[in-house]
């Protein structure tokens, strides 16, 4: 592909040379790691994707994530009380945990990732557009809120609007 390099097989590639990129970019794509929570005190805006922890996060307001849709064996999608709250929030250790308890992990869809990256984008470039605006005031931010087993569970990161508004009817107990 022009203009792709491909750092991770790179022969300059070493610890300080991650740094330096990290320190420099504009935003970040990842996941719930301890690289993005470097990436995360440096300051860096950071759009998450396929996140999925037991742990609460200290992510800043220049993160947008998306969290992993986790489906039960009847076909029932957990909600987000569900995920982090007990016993469901313990059972999230890992694939083989989740499989014990007839859980699923479903990775994000290819629109989920776009959407998130565009909302991370817009942050990054001091010109939001209006799906990187969330505002307590929103509706659905404050649905998202009042789902939460614990509050500032992701600390002062908001979800996607767009997964938000995806699965809202799956997502939020009603």
């Amino acid at each position: 592909m022009p203009r792709l390099i491909d750092y991770s097989r790179h022969r300059h590639k070493s610890e300080v040379m991650d740094v330096y990129l990290i320190r420099n970019a504009r935003f970040f794509i990842g996941t719930t790691s301890g690289l993005t929570n470097a990436v995360i005190s440096m300051g860096i805006p950071a759009a998450l994707v396929n996140c999925i922890s037991t742990d609460a996060q200290l992510w800043s307001s220049q993160v947008r994530f998306v969290p992993k849709a986790v489906k039960l064996n009847d076909g029932r999608r957990l909600t987000q009380r569900e995920l982090t709250t007990s016993p469901w929030r313990w059972r999230l250790f890992d694939a083989a945990v989740m499989r014990r308890y007839g859980a699923t992990p479903i990775d994000n869809d290819p629109d989920e990732i776009l959407e998130a990256v565009k909302e991370v984008a817009a942050l990054a470039e001091s010109t939001p557009e209006p799906s990187a605006t969330l505002t307590p005031s929103s509706s659905l931010i404050a649905q998202w809120v009042a789902s939460l087993g614990l509050p500032y569970f992701y600390g002062a990161a908001l979800p996607s609007l767009y997964y938000l508004e995806k699965h809202k009817s799956e997502f939020f107990d009603t």
